[in-house]
């Protein structure tokens, strides 16, 4: 399969989870959660290719990293609409993207463990702690997961 159907079909399941979410549980979407799911969207589907060194994915993701992490600077410098607190938030997960863009290609087989449920869980939960909100981990996980099913792999363990 190829990245654009892993975006496509992986933004549909973010919109389908965050939606069966803000219906059943108390998940609040303010407009610095909306930015955080839209960026989380985009990225999920497409992390398990990480481990391709020479894929656009970790171009995309170093440039994105770095993007968020000047943008974070900026709003701590002239006291934009992020809190301190949110801004720090968004350099670490900057710093984090454009880390796992560069180191994991060199640390993982193509479509070994990064290939994974179990990658698709730790990825949730580091995505959980990062945005410190359990539905956004939610939203990462079920995007991240549909690659699995994509690449026909969805029972695949490690």
């Amino acid at each position: 399969m190829n990245w654009k159907w892993h975006l496509t079909i992986g933004l549909f399941a973010a919109i389908i989870t965050t939606i069966i979410l803000k219906i059943f549980l108390p998940f609040q979407i303010n407009i610095y959660t909306l930015g955080v799911l839209a960026l989380v969207s985009v990225v999920s589907p497409l992390i398990m290719d990480l481990d391709h060194g020479n894929g656009k994915l970790k171009d995309a993701l170093t440039g994105l990293g770095l993007m968020l992490t000047i943008f974070a600077l900026v709003a701590i410098q002239t006291n934009l609409i992020l809190s301190p607190n949110k801004a720090f938030q968004l350099i670490v997960a900057g710093t984090f993207i454009v880390s796992l863009a560069h180191i994991t290609p060199k640390l993982f087989k193509h479509r070994g463990f990064i290939h994974s449920i179990t990658f698709a869980l730790i990825y949730g939960l580091v995505i959980s702690v990062l945005t410190k909100n359990i539905y956004i981990g939610i939203v990462a996980l079920m995007a991240c997961y549909s690659h699995l099913v994509l690449d026909k792999i969805p029972l695949k363990i490690t």
